[in-house]
């Protein structure tokens, strides 16, 4: 189960971030309150040391092909998370020009599943995640988990990892965790202020280790 901290959006926040085992690391580069530039991203990479085994995310949505060649490249990005209405062929494009893995974020709603099957042969993974008026994601508000099952079911159908996103935060994890998705995906979860904070990421960390040793068996 793999834990991806998305949102940084400063230097303080990379470094909370990367002290924890999370195994990916998220930048919004779409507009948002957590938007950075993919110049700043560098900055700070060449001030942080990854672990080994962290990757680096973006979050997109419908940008155009310069923007994503842009982060890709001053982030050295490993994923490119589309959290936009991209097309399947957006999606293949994207795939084909940049040497990334690519996510397709699904907000949830009544026919999400069918969603799944129109990138099942493009995407390397999927995460679903909660739309609402206001924004893409990034919300701190969950979806109902009774419906992870289907998801994940779809996707491992297809051979895909699903990751779960959306008011995910230490007092809840152990909810979600039962249905065992592949991946969670927080931001304000493991927040105070609007900043990573190294005693809720530790919180959270605490929950999955507990989840994994016990639990998870």
């Amino acid at each position: 189960m793999k834990v991806k901290l998305c949102g940084n959006h400063s230097l303080e926040d990379l470094i909370a971030s990367s002290s924890s085992n999370a195994a990916y690391i998220g930048f919004v580069f779409a507009r948002s309150k957590r938007q950075v530039e993919p110049k700043e991203v560098k900055s700070w990479l060449q001030q942080v040391t990854l672990k080994p085994n962290q990757q680096k995310a973006g979050v997109f949505v419908n940008a155009q092909l310069d923007e994503i060649r842009e982060a890709v490249d001053s982030a050295s990005l490993d994923v490119v998370q589309l959290h936009g209405t991209e097309s399947p062929e957006e999606a293949a494009q994207i795939k084909r020009l940049f040497p990334v893995d690519v996510w397709k974020v699904i907000h949830h709603h009544e026919h999400a599943l069918e969603l799944l099957d129109q990138y099942k042969d493009i995407v390397d993974g999927f995460l679903i995640d909660k739309k609402s008026a206001k924004a893409w994601g990034g919300t701190g508000e969950s979806f109902d988990w009774t419906f992870v099952p289907k998801y994940l079911s779809k996707a491992h159908a297809y051979g895909k990892p699903c990751f779960i996103a959306g008011g995910v935060n230490a007092e809840n994890v152990l909810s979600l965790l039962k249905y065992k998705p592949d991946g969670i995906d927080l931001a304000s979860g493991v927040e105070t202020n609007f900043r990573k904070d190294k005693h809720k990421i530790t919180q959270l960390q605490e929950c999955v280790e507990t989840y994994e040793r016990y639990i998870a068996k």
